[in-house]
């Protein structure tokens, strides 16, 4: 548009046409038809010059952008800045060059880099099956089978291993197989890791368990396990390692979301991402362009940063995909491509990484598809200089630092010796010190016909036979008792060896000791005596000696000090020593509004999450957060929520995946069977559909193994 002198804009075509369309003739005159652009010296325009009936406009070539200050002129347009390469991209005048990582062959001028040698597949885990196939979606064949709820997903390319984790409401465990062999349980106490993380280099597992607020590690082997970080997580998601500079990423669910970064040593703890989270869901790192890549299942986006965290930027949202991003689990890099699997669409999905085009669906699953991973050797690539090769020197465990260091550390229970690589006990009196392995075990697992210690030192010759159940404690005259009953002030065995050196009896993470009153001796009781299901999670992962976090609405102070959460107050426990958490005005208490999103107030005074309310657990001593009229079906959920038929609130995606997560069977109620990957679908002809397990040759050895762990499982979560 043609602007008069004015202040009226008009069409081009309307100039120098003989007629006053301004009004003020400036769109007539001298200065029609004059051709600025012929001028040579000076040239009116850097690039090129488009003339008009008055005056003429200035652009610039392609590869250039018009100077913010000044019209005339063109600078350099810098290209990289939008990611047009896979890889590497180096910025020109005018233009710019994509180059491939060293072991990649540049395709297209460097806008596709494939693979110099190996073909790359996709590894994934779907519940019951882990599965492989091409990197299209082709050729997919089970790795492993009849699986119970497998999540977590890592390899080792090196010995040619998986390593996953299979994660119930009953028992979790961390396994791995190798070369085709049966499968070894690595670890069983443990809660919920969802997601597993292999180093390499080091030679270390790392997994995050979300059910203990951990991030934790071990060797290959399952040895040496240790809890590496276990301050600053409130529902730790995803892990991802970066051997090749020492750190390890992760992603928290907590009430304040983020993605944090530390030492593989877990020194340097720190957040680099907190802002636009809700659920960080999915991590992923590309060790080719140093970046992290990252998916919110809340916001429902991808996005990607270096490894700093800064520099973020959008790939794909809901938004702009709705039909591809929707429930986001799992997401993986290599070449010129992201892969993820998806909850809500089954499925697993690839697109350009940087760009998000070309968005398309290669694989279809009947259950939902967990983690997802690229299996090739340059995902692994050795450490030229590996400050933990031959184990670093170290006794137990050597962990990668950043700056190409390493820390020798020990396993839980033992505590490193001036000589920073050694390993001495620090067990408590109640534990067996085994000889050789690094372990300390509940001294009642000694002589109970199992190799605990993993070098039989628990179960030496001179042992008296032993009649109980693995896990029990047996009494001197042959009873058989639970352990938490061991030291409670009664006596459960007839001799009374139940209840012997008790004052010297050092209880068990999941019990506390009451102290001597009126004369009688201390005892152990259950943490979760008289306290909420809820409170026996965090008493069981949480040290009370330490002062609160500053700033923050989810922890209470004590007068004395200690730290408890805030909706422990007023709960008519009495969780402070000093008895500050049940002050006298409880009745008359406001809860505070930023605590929470919304709040509920019980009678005695006490403050709860308002997703407390008619959820089936009584939270408020005189139930009134879920007897009132509203939990008997007034009661509405969340947009995203479906309501069960108890009223209580469920993500609305948990409908019709096969568990009652109702725990009234509403949510399943009318759905369509669908079977798995590994059963058959049977029809009577009369009634009903129904599903049965595949038979396979290994499914014998399979089913009693899950019910040997399931069995030594429930004895070692004591621990």
């Amino acid at each position: 548009m043609f602007k008069c002198k004015n202040g009226i804009c008009l069409d081009y075509k309307h100039l120098c046409n003989g007629q006053n369309d301004c009004g003020d003739f400036s769109d007539e005159g001298l200065l029609c038809n004059v051709n600025e652009c012929l001028q040579t010296n000076p040239r009116v325009c850097a690039h090129k010059c488009i003339d008009k009936g008055i005056g003429y406009s200035c652009q610039c070539n392609e590869g250039y952008v018009m100077n913010a200050n000044d019209s005339y002129l063109c600078e350099d347009l810098d290209e990289c800045e939008e990611s047009p390469c896979p890889h590497f991209c180096r910025n020109t005048q005018g233009s710019y060059r994509c180059d491939c990582a060293e072991g990649y062959v540049s395709m297209d001028s460097g806008h596709r880099c494939r693979a110099a040698s190996g073909k790359p597949k996709l590894i994934f885990t779907n519940r019951h099956v882990i599965r492989e196939m091409n990197v299209d979606g082709n050729n997919s064949r089970p790795l492993v089978a009849n699986l119970t709820n497998a999540v977590g997903l890592d390899y080792d390319i090196q010995e040619n291993c998986i390593y996953w984790s299979d994660v119930t409401h009953i028992s979790s465990s961390i396994k791995k197989m190798c070369n085709g062999s049966k499968p070894a349980v690595l670890h069983s106490a443990v809660q919920s890791p969802d997601v597993i993380a292999l180093d390499w280099v080091g030679r270390n597992l790392y997994w995050c368990d979300k059910g203990k607020d951990t991030i934790e590690v071990s060797k290959l082997d399952g040895q040496y396990h240790k809890v590496l970080i276990n301050e600053g997580l409130q529902d730790p998601r995803a892990i991802v390692l970066d051997p090749y500079n020492g750190y390890l990423y992760w992603t928290d669910w907590g009430n304040q979301p983020h993605i944090g970064k530390a030492g593989m040593d877990g020194s340097q703890q720190k957040i680099i991402v907190n802002n636009s989270l809700g659920w960080p869901n999915a991590l992923t790192i590309s060790y080719v362009t140093k970046e992290l890549f990252w998916v919110d299942a809340h916001q429902d986006y991808i996005a990607y940063s270096d490894l700093n965290g800064t520099n973020i930027k959008m790939i794909r949202t809901r938004d702009t995909s709705p039909k591809y991003v929707q429930h986001i689990f799992a997401i993986t890099v290599f070449e010129d491509y992201l892969y993820w699997t998806d909850w809500e669409l089954k499925g697993v999905l690839r697109a350009e990484k940087y760009t998000g085009k070309n968005i398309t669906t290669i694989y279809q699953t009947t259950d939902r598809p967990m983690d997802i991973h690229v299996y090739h050797p340059y995902r692994q690539l050795p450490l030229k200089d590996n400050p933990c090769e031959d184990n670093g020197g170290c006794d137990t465990m050597c962990l990668l630092a950043p700056g190409g260091g390493k820390t020798c550390t020990c396993p839980e229970n033992f505590v490193l010796e001036e000589d920073g690589v050694s390993c001495h006990n620090n067990c408590v009196s109640s534990m067996f010190v085994c000889a050789s392995t690094y372990k300390c075990i509940p001294f009642w697992w000694k002589c109970d016909t199992q190799d605990d210690c993993g070098d039989n030192s628990d179960e030496p010759e001179e042992c008296r036979p032993y009649i109980c159940t693995p896990g029990q404690f047996q009494c001197i005259n042959g009873t058989c008792i639970h352990p938490s009953q061991i030291c409670d002030n009664h006596k459960h065995c007839p001799d009374g060896s139940d209840e012997s050196d008790c004052d010297e009896y050092v209880c068990v993470l999941s019990q506390f000791k009451c102290p001597p009153h009126n004369g009688s001796r201390r005892t152990a009781s259950p943490a979760a005596a008289s306290v909420t299901a809820r409170r026996t999670v965090l008493a069981a992962t949480t040290s009370w000696t330490v002062r609160c976090p500053p700033a923050s609405a989810d922890w209470f102070s004590c007068n004395n000090s200690k730290c408890i959460p805030e909706v422990w107050v007023c709960d008519g426990d009495q969780d402070c020593s000093d008895g500050s958490d049940e002050m006298p005005d409880c009745s008359t208490r406001q809860c505070p509004e930023e605590n929470f999103r919304r709040v509920v107030v019980c009678n005695n005074g006490r403050c709860i999450p308002y997703s407390w309310k008619c959820d089936s657990d009584y939270d408020c001593p005189n139930r009134e957060d879920e007897d009132s009229e509203e939990c008997q079906g007034s009661h509405t959920c969340e947009q995203s929520e479906f309501k069960c038929n108890n009223s209580k609130c469920i993500p609305f995606h948990w409908k019709c995946d096969g568990e009652d997560d109702c725990h009234d069977q509403s949510d399943e109620d009318g759905c369509p069977v669908n079977c798995t990957a590994t059963q058959f679908r049977c029809d009577d002809g009369r009634w009903e559909t129904y599903c049965v397990t595949y038979c396979f040759s290994s499914t014998a050895t399979t089913t009693t193994n899950n019910f040997i762990l399931t069995r030594r499982h429930t004895r070692k979560t004591t621990t």
